[in-house]
């Protein structure tokens, strides 16, 4: 695969960190009263917020798996692609011949956290905290498909967490 189909596969990787990213801040921040008043008026997306809301800690394992998943996948993809790209015009200002792939490497782990941490994680995060229920609706559909088909995965991960949770004392929750 060419690097720029690799570039644009991590980018469609990076809008998917994005939605879990998004997922688990509106989850975390939405008032629950002003998420049953939506349902109750029948706006789209309420619905499935709300039952996500309910299995929240599911929800946010489910995210967190995604989250990382994705910024792995990215980090793999990115960084060697966007070096293949950067050896040429770093070659063309007459970087010395051994620093070139060293160089590369480094400005591409640098791109690609960079476009991960802005595109991936911030913006999502700010525009999640900013309006929790316009992002849970928008999100929480995918969010509950996604948590679905790795269900056995989250529930296990869950599982593990809440038995170290349990040895320092104190009962897992489900929801705020």
């Amino acid at each position: 695969m060419s690097e720029v189909a690799l570039l644009l596969l991590a980018l469609a990787l990076t809008l998917a960190c994005a939605v879990f990213v998004a997922a688990e801040f509106s989850l975390t921040t939405i008032e629950r009263s002003e998420l049953e008043r939506a349902v109750k008026a029948g706006e789209r997306g309420a619905e499935s917020a709300l039952k996500a809301a309910k299995r929240l800690t599911f929800q946010l394992s489910g995210a967190q798996l995604g989250i990382t998943v994705t910024s792995l996948i990215i980090g793999m993809l990115a960084e060697p692609s966007l070096a293949v790209l950067l050896r040429g015009p770093l070659e063309g200002v007459g970087l010395p011949a051994g620093a070139v792939s060293t160089v590369a490497t480094l400005l591409g782990v640098a791109v690609s956290t960079v476009v991960l941490m802005v595109v991936g994680e911030l913006v999502p995060k700010n525009w999640a905290i900013s309006s929790p229920l316009t992002v849970a609706k928008v999100v929480s559909t995918p969010q509950r498909a996604f948590t679905a088909c790795f269900a056995p995965l989250i529930r296990h991960l869950n599982n593990t967490a809440n038995r170290f949770v349990r040895r320092l004392g104190l009962e897992p929750a489900e929801e705020l």
